[in-house]
């Protein structure tokens, strides 16, 4: 999908400006080097350290909110 996008955006501004631009999506690497278990791990630690974060900030911020009047 992102090279057809390319792809369009590149004729229009051709045919616009009649010069050839060159995206960044082309250098992205096509597969990654990271492992899929790491990927799997950050993305679960992260999945239940979010909420906690969210969910303890809010006292604290209560908590100063109160002291402050």
């Amino acid at each position: 999908m992102l090279t057809t996008i390319d792809t369009v955006t590149s004729s229009y501004i051709k045919t616009l400006t009649d010069k050839q631009i060159v995206s960044g999506y082309i250098y992205m690497p096509i597969t990654g080097n990271t492992s899929q278990f790491i990927e799997m791990l950050i993305n679960i630690i992260c999945t239940i350290l979010f909420p906690l974060s969210l969910s303890l900030g809010l006292p604290v911020m209560l908590y100063n909110l109160v002291l402050e009047k």
